[in-house]
């Protein structure tokens, strides 16, 4: 078994910039118009990010044989093309309550695995993902954002950078997808049921359709 390396997080953990192997390639490419990221084909990106979180589930169950899928995070790339793209999948186990696994993979499909404490990324309330109510696309999702304040937040943030993360947290305990818009100086963030693309405020009551 490949030693797990646990790494001290500085500043983020988003993305690694080098990789410790290259998976097997089973994924389908995807095509866009003008590499803008939200015109990505949905059934697409599905496919890709379901391959690859089958492939980081392996990875987990070496780790940990009780591993179980928290979590889902990337930052949208700087040139909006998904050849950028690098995803980080997060796993934990009852076995070790300290750190989450995390399995980042990115289009050339070289990955990087890392154990890192729960304390440096994310904390410590995420729960299993329940997988049947992650119905919509990363795709669906920043559409929905962008078109409910992310663009507005952008234009007014030309510095900006998008995260995206899903998680099974608070409040009620859903299936989340959060996308934080964060400026040199301040920040929005927009959460959205991973199960039917409505927004929702941090209390988990609906505000927009």
């Amino acid at each position: 078994m490949t030693k797990i390396t646990k790494i001290a997080i500085i500043s983020s953990i988003l993305f690694f910039t080098a990789g410790c192997g290259t998976a097997k390639d089973n994924t389908v490419s995807t095509t866009t118009s003008g590499n803008d990221f939200t015109n990505q084909d949905t059934k697409t990106v599905t496919t890709n990010t379901q391959t690859n979180l089958a492939k980081a589930k392996v990875a987990a169950n070496a780790w940990k044989s009780d591993a179980y899928f928290a979590g889902l995070n990337f930052r949208v790339p700087g040139d909006l093309n998904p050849l950028s793209l690098s995803m980080t999948y997060i796993f934990g186990s009852n076995e070790d309550k300290d750190n989450w696994f995390t399995y980042s993979i990115d289009a050339q499909n070289k990955f990087v695995r890392a154990a890192i404490p729960k304390a440096d990324f994310l904390g410590t309330d995420l729960q299993p993902i329940q997988e049947q109510y992650w119905k919509k696309s990363y795709v669906d999702i920043l559409r929905t954002a962008d078109d409910n304040g992310g663009t507005a937040y952008k234009a007014q943030h030309p510095e900006a950078q998008t995260t995206v993360t899903l998680s099974q947290s608070a409040p009620k305990n859903w299936t989340w997808y959060v996308v934080e818009y964060r400026g040199a100086t301040d920040a929005q963030k927009i959460r959205i049921s991973a199960n039917d693309g409505l927004i929702y405020n941090d209390s988990g009551i609906l505000v927009s359709k």
